[in-house]
């Protein structure tokens, strides 16, 4: 089986830089290529992203020149990685700085995926959430391509994802893995899951969520916490879920558990 992975640099960027900053504060550097092993076992990744080589907002000339680059220097880095290829679009100009939009990048990516597709590949992965890309997915399935999507949570669009056959969703826990070792080590990062047993310590608050009675729960030592929600009226299509931290820090544990699962928490007072 041949995978291929297909990644949309500003979209990964903007995702794991929104989500790390939400959490921990700060977006430290990825660990390339270590911290994209989790996305499988990949034979050859294509990386699309296009500089913006115009003077943006408030930027002075020698800023222009170090941002392009430090942008060119990342690029030629990844093009060195063994089976790492990277393709540029351009950044087309609007009359405003803030209106200026990638272009060929996009269909740079169709183009590639579907060339391999007529080749040998049988699996095409892809970070990306544009809507523009559900053609590229339906086209890969009729070929007999299994196409697999990963995304970020309320970014990604529906009808995209469902044109996929294998829909992952990018959680905090993996942007942590992508990270550099030891950069974001001063607040523990929780894990998830789904369908486990209950721990049957009582709860020091509970609440509601998403309608669902959600609790918040402390081990004996004082150094495991849960964030746990129970299952819904139909555990298929809403089993119990959870946030767990093993530390003395738990004060961001509800604000992972939407993040991972989206909806608010209202806690009784």
């Amino acid at each position: 089986m041949s995978a291929y992975l297909f990644i949309d640099g500003a979209y990964l960027r903007e995702a794991y830089t929104d989500t790390m900053t939400k959490y921990f504060g700060v977006a430290p550097p990825i660990n390339w290529p270590a911290g994209l092993a989790q996305f499988g076992h990949i034979q050859r990744v294509y990386y699309y992203d296009a500089i913006d080589r115009n003077r943006v907002k408030d930027e002075t000339e020698e800023e222009q020149k170090k941002r392009i680059a430090e942008a060119n220097a990342f690029h030629a880095f990844l093009n060195r990685l063994d089976n790492w290829h990277v393709r540029e679009g351009f950044t087309s100009r609007g009359r405003r700085a803030s209106r200026r939009t990638q272009k060929a990048v996009d269909v740079q990516l169709a183009v590639d995926a579907l060339e391999h597709a007529a080749k040998s590949m049988s699996v095409a992965v892809f970070i990306f959430g544009d809507l523009d890309f559900e053609p590229l997915l339906f086209s890969l399935g009729r070929s007999g391509v299994q196409t697999v999507v990963w995304y970020e949570r309320g970014t990604a669009c529906n009808e995209l994802l469902e044109a996929a056959d294998i829909r992952q969703q990018m959680t905090l826990r993996m942007f942590y893995q992508m990270a550099m070792p030891g950069t974001v080590s001063a607040i523990e990062c929780p894990t998830f899951g789904e369908n486990s047993s209950k721990p049957s310590f009582a709860p020091f608050k509970t609440g509601t969520w998403n309608s669902r009675t959600i609790s918040f729960i402390a081990g004996p030592s004082g150094n495991e916490h849960w964030v746990w929600a129970d299952a819904g009226s139909n555990p298929l299509r809403e089993p119990s879920v959870f946030a767990f931290v093993a530390g003395y820090d738990y004060s961001k544990l509800d604000t992972a558990f939407t993040m991972n699962y989206g909806g608010e928490i209202a806690w009784k007072l």
